[in-house]
């Protein structure tokens, strides 16, 4: 973390520098090591969907260096998800790894974000996710993942 942080050090203090959560700082396939709690709320597991690809990239910390080191208390959840809107642009921020099935928190929260925004002050909308609903990679168990996300995401953004 050290490392990282010196080596963005300069960009980050001079310009906003927003971050989220993706499969390397958040998968985990056991309790986390954050004395069992998962920071996100969802449980001491996480979320794995059937679909997911899931290993353990980030070596148990289940997003809580991120989530400590960065503060994300725009609302949302955390860091796990959040939005802000900077000069025209309204940005969301979405952890990859976590549900966006209807009715999960997730779901529920972006809804309602996208649903509050005014368009008229903030006319762009840009969205930040660790993984790409849309590549050219073939590597076919994130080739899985896209495709739901794809599912899961798409009709709210074509909506708002």
């Amino acid at each position: 973390w050290e490392i990282w942080s010196n080596m963005v050090a300069k960009i980050a203090s001079s310009v906003p520098y927003m971050v989220s959560i993706g499969n390397h700082e958040y998968d985990h396939t056991a309790n986390c090591n954050n004395n069992g709690a998962d920071l996100s709320g969802v449980g001491a597991n996480g979320y794995h969907p059937t679909w997911g690809n899931e290993g353990d990239d980030s070596g148990g910390e289940c997003g809580a260096p991120t989530y400590y080191r960065f503060n994300a208390s725009l609302g949302g959840n955390s860091i796990f998800w959040y939005s802000f809107n900077y000069n025209s642009a309204h940005f969301i921020m979405l952890s990859s790894e976590h549900n966006y099935s209807a009715n999960a928190p997730g779901y529920n929260w972006l809804l309602s974000d996208l649903k509050s925004i005014d368009r008229k002050q903030t006319p762009w909308v840009i969205v930040n996710i660790h993984r790409p609903l849309y590549n050219s990679e073939i590597f076919s168990s994130d080739n899985i993942v896209d495709a739901h996300l794809v599912m899961l995401l798409e009709p709210l953004f074509h909506q708002y």
